[in-house]
């Protein structure tokens, strides 16, 4: 028996409501179950692709004293692309930056000699750049630091800080240093680990061949919204 009037919009308002939550179900789903393919990557595949990126940087991972890992994450919007960043993790060789600002004391003869050399305009723009960084954010320096979290903070901020600016340059970069290139695209990157890779792959993190094909099977509908064929009947 067909129903009429508010009835009917209120079902059908709370219908549409339960579609969408379900979407976005599946889509959240979805996405996790890609990250962690990402995650597991990292210990079998993470080492080639930077070879293959950048094959003078990747001379680090060979380096025992550096021990140098990369690590892989998703990032962009939909759909997600791949991105990686080196991390230097040893205590026997730390890597050293050279920072004017750390290195040149304010009021000295050398921050006069540095000004006659740079010339008042470049001088001027450091001090200023220096000022807007300080305005930005809370921890600039190790003087800031009084906790784990700070600490993390003054790290981030050194590793996305350019290096003309005195910083690492060490921000996560797209696979490909292109978020629109064909090979950084995630649906890509996934079959180049059930493919390419899948051997070793498999025997490492223990992928069956269901989950491969449910891998697969993923890719084209990760950020396509469910058909209403998927969603659960409505009473």
């Amino acid at each position: 028996m067909a129903v009429n009037g508010p009835a009917a919009m209120e079902r059908a308002v709370a219908a549409s409501r339960i579609a969408a939550a379900w979407r976005g179900h599946v889509v959240r789903r979805r996405y996790r179950h890609l990250a962690k393919l990402v995650r597991d990557a990292e210990t079998v595949l993470a080492d080639d692709l930077l070879r293959q990126l950048c094959p003078v940087e990747a001379e680090m991972l060979n380096d025992p004293l550096v021990r140098a890992t990369v690590r892989l994450r998703l990032g962009g919007t939909q759909e997600p692309q791949i991105m990686y960043k080196v991390f230097v993790s040893s205590q026997l060789a730390r890597v050293k930056y050279m920072n004017g600002r750390h290195v040149v004391a304010p009021l000295t003869e050398a921050a006069a000699q540095a000004r006659s050399l740079m010339g008042a305009e470049r001088y001027m723009d450091v001090v200023a750049t220096d000022a807007y960084l300080q305005s930005k954010t809370e921890v600039l320096e190790e003087s800031d630091v009084v906790d784990a979290r700070d600490f993390a903070q003054l790290q981030a901020f050194r590793d996305n800080l350019p290096a003309e600016l005195g910083g690492r340059a060490n921000t996560w970069r797209w696979l490909h240093h292109d978020a629109q290139a064909a090979t950084g695209r995630l649906g890509d990157f996934v079959e180049h680990v059930l493919n390419d890779f899948k051997t070793d792959f498999r025997f490492r993190i223990g992928l069956s061949d269901r989950e491969q094909q449910v891998n697969l099977c993923l890719l084209p509908s990760l950020f396509h919204p469910p058909s209403d064929s998927c969603l659960p009947a409505l009473c």
